[in-house]
């Protein structure tokens, strides 16, 4: 999924993009104002998150705070979380 996404932001530089380097003002701009997310919307990148269960526990402890789990199987979709 990643890789498509980064694929179809290539695409759009590339098709956008003037011969001097700079986008042109006009439908990509739309476009990146309509699916890029705003600050309200990024307020999940302010948690401290951590890859390792372990290391969480023991940061959770030490601050004498909850944890809070997600998990899964790779498919969001399978209601296997």
């Amino acid at each position: 999924m990643k890789l498509r996404i980064t694929l179809a932001a290539a695409f759009f530089v590339v098709a956008f993009t003037t011969p001097g380097g700079s986008t042109e003002s006009g439908p990509i701009e739309k476009v990146l104002k309509t699916v890029r997310p705003r600050a309200a919307e990024q307020r999940w990148r302010l948690v401290p998150w951590h890859t390792s269960l372990s290391r969480a526990f023991a940061v959770a402890k030490k601050q004498g705070k909850p944890l809070f789990f997600f998990g899964y199987d790779g498919v969001l979709g399978s209601g296997n979380c």
